[in-house]
């Protein structure tokens, strides 16, 4: 008994001793308004498979945005890019390429860095590059939401050098980590711009388990959303659009956590 009163007055007394813990304050997000600052720039693999995706998302845009803003009230601006290439017919006029060398010139692209893939699927690299140099409004939440059906440093890495390759299959322990490499380069990059990835994987080429997860980790790290399914049809977008708009200032968040 005695040996419990004293364990007692020693732990009053460090509570007493306690100061209140400071308030935590999060940075000022998507300008501090009434309407929120978001610039959202959806990213897409411009690989042939990628049409049926492409054309979904083109007629599904209009309503998603709308309903996006039933949802949260939003000052959005929203950029259809694709990769390396555009894809005629649907909202993705305009390359990745193009759109950040039309800003500056002068850039070196990740696209560009060696080892390089099949470029229309260079997803990781892609949003490193979007990450760093695409024009964001100032203060505003930013925020990229990358779809493809392929690994995300390029699918069938011999293309490049006018052979052909497979898609990974687990045995090959290399080729895991540069892929896994390149995705830490796109987090890391996110991150330091303060950018929320979301990612949608469109699962119908069978990719080994070690892929998909790096689409959750790249996810994940920027304190996004990742949706993988089978399919990509208009009604999919028309849900995980507004999602992601009402969801692409959780980046603030992680950035005062990381710092």
């Amino acid at each position: 008994m005695k040996n419990l009163i004293v364990l007692w007055v020693v732990v009053i007394s460090i509570i007493a001793s306690c100061t209140p813990c400071g308030t935590s304050e999060l940075s000022q997000c998507g300008g501090g308004q009434a309407e929120a600052l978001v610039d959202l720039v959806i990213l897409i693999d411009a690989s042939g498979s990628m049409s049926g995706p492409a054309s979904s998302i083109s007629s599904s845009a209009t309503s998603a945005i709308e309903e996006a803003q039933k949802m949260c009230n939003t000052n959005l601006r929203v950029t259809y890019l694709s990769l390396e290439s555009a894809l005629p017919s649907t909202v993705f006029t305009t390359s990745s390429r193009d759109y950040l060398l039309d800003i500056d010139p002068s850039i070196s692209l990740a696209a560009d860095r060696p080892p390089q893939g099949y470029g229309p699927e260079q997803g990781a690299n892609g949003i490193e590059d979007i990450a760093n140099y695409f024009d964001w409004r100032d203060k505003a939440c930013r925020a990229i939401f990358y779809i493809s059906d392929e690994e995300l440093d390029g699918c069938c890495n011999g293309f490049s050098n006018g052979g052909q390759s497979t898609r990974y299959d687990g045995t090959n322990a290399n080729e895991l980590d540069k892929e896994a490499n390149e995705v830490d380069l796109a987090i890391a990059a996110a991150q330091n711009q303060v950018v929320t990835v979301f990612s949608h994987l469109v699962d119908v080429n069978g990719l080994h388990p070690d892929i998909k997860a790096l689409y959750q980790t790249l996810s994940e790290e920027t304190n996004g959303i990742h949706t993988l399914s089978p399919t990509a049809t208009p009604e999919l977008y028309l849900s995980i659009l507004p999602e992601a708009i009402c969801n692409s200032c959780n980046a603030c968040v992680l950035n005062d956590l990381i710092q």
